[in-house]
């Protein structure tokens, strides 16, 4: 793999600027996993971390990155995570582009790409694996250059369904290639010897999804989970409903890709591609941009296999960009201090984002967690069960393991029969105050984790059973109201 100057830029500028803190909630549940399967040699199969769905069975189909975050950070630290993430990441993406002729065009068609990436909680945990696998398969299968690379698809298929369970839209992809390969055939346009090979090798990547440690379960476990996709829409930003009332950032996104659409339909000479890989190109489009406006969560997908058609559509633009590199170069002194002054500009962000990764209590801070709070409960030995914030749980797991979570992120499609514990949890928070005291003794909830700013937070303090242990500018921690703690307030 041997990159021209320009194209080590280019990585180095996309290094810079992909690199952050692991802030994601999520990524310290997935730690912690890791951490768990390296010390019991076992991938696990039920839920331990959560008292609401204690011994729930599901699927982890996140443990090799999980493994490779706890490798990383026992051994090197915290921000070796986002650092193996951001290197690897703008590697593979300068790798796959490479035969994007304009350098320029190419610039500002994975800065682009990568600035609506980061609007979509695309960030330093196993969904990020997934979006890179994305890439690389809609790369292999639509780039000449890359074709030749198809014969590895079982193998990617065999990293992916061990990394994330985005693998079905990877097969859903890979489908309509062979679905458009076999419409060609048909009409005399491919040969059957193609069709032959592409679908052997899109049925050995299927068999490959079977090999990981939940078999066919890790595939039933998907299908489970889709049930509850319509309280994901109405609860989670990551899945909510595309609508002009919702997120700006969604409604202007789909927009836009739709725009990019038709200016590939009206202008589709402008696109270097073969007639099977713009057919193949334009089905997939057309399905992420349905299903993004159905749920969010695609908005991410739909900016990756769009790539080819985003850098047709920003090469319109490339005689403006060559003319300000003309006038850059023309000046000496122009052209240097503007160099030195996007390259401080990106060395800065870096060392801040670098300075916020260095351990816990930094990477807390960045991410608005309750790190003290957390150490109160610890230092106080706080009994009973604890109800706790959604968007904490992932935290907890890992910083707070010797009590169980009421909710975290992994639990937001766990159904039993018609029960739902995110539905629950929704419920409690909303709750007046008698329904909440109700709800306390269900679930012998002793004390409350939560954000300060929070609307459930404001209630409860005007809850006379309930007192304030513990405040700061992050957290509130609050007990049932009793004689047996002598608490601490700060």
């Amino acid at each position: 793999m041997q990159f021209t100057k320009k194209e080590v830029i280019l990585l180095l500028t996309l290094f810079l600027i992909i690199f952050a803190p692991a802030t994601d909630p999520d990524f310290f549940w997935h730690l912690k996993y890791g951490e768990g399967i390296l010390s019991s040699r076992v991938v696990p199969s039920t839920d331990t971390y959560s008292y609401t769905m204690a011994g729930y069975k599901w699927a982890d189909s996140y443990w090799m990155p999980q493994v490779i975050f706890a490798l990383l950070v026992n051994n090197i630290g915290y921000f070796s995570v986002p650092l193996l993430f951001s290197l690897l990441i703008s590697t593979f993406f300068i790798f796959l582009t490479k035969d994007w002729g304009s350098y320029y065009t190419k610039f500002i068609t994975l800065l682009f790409l990568f600035l609506v990436l980061s609007l979509f909680a695309t960030s330093v945990r196993p969904l990020m694996f997934s979006t890179v696998l994305m890439f690389a398969l809609v790369g292999i299968l639509s780039s000449n250059r890359l074709q030749k690379y198809i014969f590895f698809a079982p193998l990617l298929f065999l990293f992916w369904v061990n990394s994330h369970a985005d693998f079905m839209l990877g097969l859903f992809v890979f489908g309509v290639y062979v679905f458009v390969l076999f419409v060609e055939v048909l009409n005399a346009r491919s040969t059957l010897k193609d069709f032959y090979r592409y679908t052997s090798i899109f049925i050995a990547s299927a068999a490959m999804t079977l090999v990981q440690p939940s078999g066919t379960s890790l595939h039933k476990t998907l299908l489970k989970e889709l049930e509850s996709s319509s309280l994901h829409r109405a609860s989670i930003s990551e899945f909510t409903t595309v609508s002009f009332t919702g997120a700006k950032t969604h409604y202007i996104t789909t927009v836009f890709f739709i725009a990019v659409l038709v200016f590939y339909m009206l202008n589709e000479k402008e696109l270097l591609l073969e007639s099977r890989e713009k057919k193949f190109l334009t089905l997939i489009i057309i399905s992420f941009i349905l299903l993004s406006i159905r749920s969010t969560y695609f908005l991410r997908v739909l900016s990756v296999v769009s790539a080819p058609f985003l850098y047709a559509f920003f090469k319109k633009g490339e005689s403006f960009y060559l003319r300000i590199g003309i006038i850059m170069k023309s000046s000496r002194y122009l052209s240097l201090y503007s160099r030195i002054t996007f390259s401080m500009l990106l060395f800065s962000i870096f060392i801040k984002n670098f300075e916020g990764s260095i351990n816990l209590i930094s990477i807390s801070d960045r991410g608005k967690y309750p790190y003290d709070a957390v150490n109160f409960i610890k230092e106080n030995r706080l009994p009973g069960n604890m109800f706790n914030s959604y968007g904490w749980g992932g935290y907890l797991i890992f910083t707070l393991p010797e009590h169980k979570t009421f909710i975290d992120g992994r639990m937001a499609s766990w159904k039993i029969g018609d029960f739902s514990i995110l539905r629950e949890y929704l419920e409690i928070e909303m709750a007046d105050e008698g329904e909440f005291n109700a709800y306390s003794e269900k679930y012998d909830f002793s004390f409350v984790l939560f954000p300060k700013q929070s609307r459930f937070i404001k209630k409860l303090k005007e809850n006379p059973l309930w007192e304030t242990l513990y405040e700061d500018d992050i957290a509130v921690v609050a007990k049932k109201r009793d004689n047996s703690l002598v608490y601490v307030y700060n």
